[in-house]
């Protein structure tokens, strides 16, 4: 790994994922957040269940539970110094008025003044059930 990947000081050198492996993640993210812990967004309170991922380059993906019970993903991104840079709100709206049966839902995100702690966007999905593309044993095959 070289010195500018970006990841590297996000993370540590027990990765772990929801994808087989037998010990949860227990040191907190770059956002200071950990399995256990509580998040609130717009009002609203989330229980974070474990770290999925903290590779992604740009955020860190949570494992996190509504109050209802439900089990979504968070993609909670890195503070951008610039707000140019930020994810496009504009964007997000259209593609949280997507409903297909074949894509994720979006269901919020937080841009401008809405951002998590003032300081990270983030985006609020469904969350997909099961193991990731890189563990299909013949993608080319399965997915052409």
């Amino acid at each position: 790994m070289t010195e500018k990947d970006k990841t590297r000081m996000y993370s540590d050198g027990n990765k772990t994922s929801i994808y087989g492996d037998a010990e949860k993640r227990t040191k907190t993210s770059v956002h200071n957040l950990k399995a256990g812990d509580t998040i609130v967004l717009k009002n609203a309170e989330y229980k974070i269940l474990e770290i999925i991922s903290e590779s992604t380059g740009e955020a860190v993906i949570y494992k996190i539970q509504d109050q209802t019970g439900e089990t979504l993903a968070l993609k909670l991104y890195f503070e951008f110094k610039d707000p140019m840079n930020e994810p496009n709100a504009e964007a997000l709206e259209r593609i949280k008025q997507i409903n297909d049966p074949d894509i994720l839902n979006l269901i919020d995100y937080g841009t401008g003044a809405d951002k998590f702690k003032d300081t990270y966007c983030y985006e609020l999905l469904d969350f997909a059930e099961g193991l990731d593309l890189l563990s299909v044993d013949d993608l080319q095959t399965k997915y052409t």
